[in-house]
């Protein structure tokens, strides 16, 4: 067989496996999404009958609240039979979609799930008839697409990229196998440079697969990541739930033994502080789990850091805070959102330093971003920096392991990222980089989320994780 025949084969080949394998990329896609789809349905067929009993006895604008509430969606509509709008939550909601005659039908039977819905802010939606005549009511509720672990549209982004590069590259070098062949003098360094032309090209194939499979790669451990975290999200919904309840019978009974006298009044007291005590850590764990929306305005740095400072010194007295910020500084972002972040890190510094030691904190400026710093004299960081950041890891004996994950939460969410410095003297610098104009995207979920970390500074200056 001659190169030029072989040569064509060769792509020929090439070209019929990438065809197959778009197809499978494509196949694996919609079947993710066919499997969130299927989980919306599952979800709101669970809670069909309360959300029924609920808009029976109380009303659509209590179903609404109720449907959100349990996270069935992050909006929710109630519509009665001839399409009016009766409740919604938020009041404000972004979903303009409108259901034909037979779908309307279907969602009175079964739950009925559309998506994604393309627009500024894809989602899915989850339509679910409430009762009957007279009281014919619709629920819709919408979901956001970036909150479905299932949907990965940059990896699908890159598959179809890199399978349309590597059928380009497999056609142009099938059009110049094919190619008719001058017959002049020289044809033997033509043909030369035609073959060192398809090496080039090969060598781009093979990088181009290589960068998506590490993609890919990538792309699937986040996944698994994010559906842990989401299963643990929708358990401890149900936990704080059931202690809640709890500890409001238990306090109640503590403040009745509290009016006792003697020993009883005591041990009330000390049963409302234990309460008060779990109160804290449930509130914690709900803190993490919340999906939080931006409320983005301007910030005075110096205040915010003043403020936080003394309040969390209160319970160190020995411990001096120092405070020093640019003059004039200010960053746009969520000021309660980015207070809870530093009350976090500032808590922990706190905690960690010896008595009668100097904590400070410093605002300063790098470029386009504001850098809020908090330096202490403890004996610095004992985890690594990606272990610091996760949830549940904590050093501290009794320690949950949510402080730094929930600040790290909320500076990911305005578009910042953490860095942790060792000091030369002893201790520990954090560094909260933050951009002075805000996240990328306001009034709502930034629109492009940071990576899950950074490889180690080259520099020995520290390590930074975004």
């Amino acid at each position: 067989m001659s190169p030029r025949l072989a040569l064509g084969a060769a792509c020929l080949l090439l070209g019929v496996s990438e065809v197959v394998a778009l197809t499978q990329s494509l196949q694996r896609y919609s079947q993710r999404w066919e499997g969130a789809l299927h989980e919306a349905r599952a979800a709101v067929a669970r809670d069909r009958a309360l959300l029924e009993e609920v808009a029976r006895v109380q009303g659509p604008g209590r179903v609404a609240a109720l449907a959100v509430s349990r996270g069935l969606g992050s909006e929710a509509e109630v519509f009665e039979a001839g399409g009016r709008r009766l409740a919604a939550v938020p009041r404000s909601p972004r979903v303009t979609h409108r259901l034909s005659a037979a779908q309307r039908a279907r969602a009175r039977a079964l739950p009925l799930a559309i998506g994604p819905l393309a627009g500024p802010e894809p989602r899915i939606l989850v339509y679910v008839g409430l009762g009957s005549e007279p009281q014919d009511l619709l629920l819709r509720l919408a979901r956001p697409v970036s909150a479905e672990p299932s949907a990965l549209p940059s990896a699908h982004r890159a598959d179809l990229i890199a399978h349309a590069a590597v059928l380009g590259l497999t056609l142009a070098a099938g059009l110049l196998a094919f190619a008719p062949v001058p017959s002049e003098p020289g044809r033997g360094g033509a043909l030369r440079a035609y073959e060192q032309a398809l090496d080039r090209l090969r060598s781009q194939g093979e990088a181009l697969s290589r960068e998506h499979d590490e993609e890919r790669q990538r792309m699937e451990g986040e996944l698994k990541e994010l559906e842990a975290l989401a299963r643990a999200g929708e358990l401890t919904a149900g936990v704080v739930h059931e202690v809640r309840n709890g500890l409001g019978t238990v306090l109640g009974y503590a403040r009745m033994l509290e009016r006792d006298p003697g020993a009883a009044a005591e041990a009330g007291l000390r049963i409302r502080e234990e309460c008060e005590a779990l109160e804290g850590v449930v509130r914690r764990f709900v803190d993490y789990v919340r999906q939080e929306r931006l409320d983005v305005a301007p910030i005075a740095v110096a205040g915010l850091l003043a403020r936080v400072a003394g309040r969390e010194g209160r319970a160190r007295d020995d411990v001096r805070a120092e405070v020093a910020v640019e003059p004039g500084l200010t960053l746009h972002g969520d000021e309660s959102l980015l207070e809870r972040a530093l009350e976090n890190v500032v808590r922990n510094a706190y905690q960690v330093s010896p008595p009668h030691a100097a904590l400070r904190l410093e605002g300063r400026v790098a470029g386009a971003l504001a850098e809020l710093v908090v330096e202490d004299s403890g004996p610095g960081l004992a985890l690594s920096p990606s272990e610091a950041l996760r949830p549940f890891r904590s050093a501290r004996p009794g320690g949950l392991g949510l402080g730094l994950a929930l600040a790290h939460k909320l500076v990911r969410l305005h578009g910042g990222s953490i860095r942790f410095e060792p000091v030369a003297r002893g201790g520990l610098r954090v560094v909260l980089s933050l951009p002075l104009q805000g996240p990328a995207v306001e009034n709502g979920n930034v629109g492009a989320e940071p990576g899950a970390g950074a490889p180690p500074d080259r520099t020995g200056q520290g390590l930074s994780l975004e």
